[in-house]
């Protein structure tokens, strides 16, 4: 599945939950139509889109592992990625490594 986010030039889409799949349908349809519950986040920046979709898929219930290896934050300023990892943290994410999900799924 395919979500767009920031095509549209006059809105900020920081979050996933802000995007769209190409048949109009919002990240929280799709998932909540699929029943899911736990979310792997990744992505670009850890001190923006990442955290804004840590923020919104926590605010809407679902569990939420962020993948480490897999986010690259801005900093603009010193420190802002650390500070969106514990941000992440407080609100009730957890952090993993691509390889441990792979060892998790692969256990089973």
């Amino acid at each position: 599945m395919i979500i767009s986010k920031g095509s549209d030039p006059d809105t900020d889409a920081y979050s996933a939950f802000d995007g769209h799949t190409a048949d109009k349908h919002s990240p929280r349809e799709v998932l909540s139509t699929l029943q899911v519950e736990q979310l792997y986040i990744g992505g670009l920046a850890t001190d923006y889109c990442v955290l804004s979709s840590v923020r919104e898929a926590r605010k809407l219930g679902f569990e939420v592992t962020v993948l480490t290896d897999a986010i690259a934050g801005v900093d603009i300023a010193a420190g802002d990625s650390e500070k969106a990892r514990e941000e992440m943290l407080h609100c009730g994410a957890t952090f993993s490594t691509t390889l441990q999900v792979v060892r998790l799924f692969t256990q089973a």
